[in-house]
């Protein structure tokens, strides 16, 4: 697969992905300054997802025109589909699980799948990334920004709220 491909399905994907959590992010609500709802960042982020990823994608469209030959465009690479497919489960999984399971165990979870099923990564770098990024992530949103986040069945945790 070329380079060109590869920009136009990955930031094709990104753009349907930062779509979900900005949809997301307005069904969660916003909040205020003061008290930033669980909504936020997830809205930033899909913003900050489609903005890039539109840029990308434009300029890979505006390249394969520019092409002079005409390659044969094959968009999907061996196993490609099934880590593509393996990426919107676990986002799916973590916008339905988020309210029952938790902020914290969701977000181990999600990381673990993408890290070492979507990134192949070693399970010692999986299970420190995990954690340590659901920690960091608590510690930013709940405990600097007092942001109320889902308690879940580790409901004995303070989780802003």
């Amino acid at each position: 697969m070329t380079k060109i491909t590869q920009d136009i399905l990955s930031s094709s994907t990104c753009i349907v992905i930062g779509g979900f959590f900005t949809i997301g992010g307005i069904i969660y609500g916003f909040g205020t300054l003061d008290r930033p709802g669980p909504g936020l960042m997830p809205f930033i982020v899909g913003i900050i997802s489609i903005l890039f990823s539109s840029i990308t994608l434009i300029s890979a469209v505006l390249e394969v025109k520019a092409m002079k030959t005409h390659e044969k465009v094959i968009f999907i690479k061996k196993g490609a589909l099934i880590k593509l497919l393996i990426s919107l489960f676990a986002l799916f999984a973590y916008a339905i699980l988020l309210e029952p399971a938790g902020f914290l165990l969701t977000t181990i979870i999600f990381m673990i799948v993408i890290l070492r099923f979507v990134g192949l990564q070693k399970w010692n770098t999986v299970i420190i990334t995990s954690f340590s990024s659901a920690l960091i992530s608590y510690i930013i949103f709940v405990t600097l920004l007092n942001a109320q986040m889902p308690k879940g069945v580790l409901s004995f945790i303070s989780m802003g709220g």
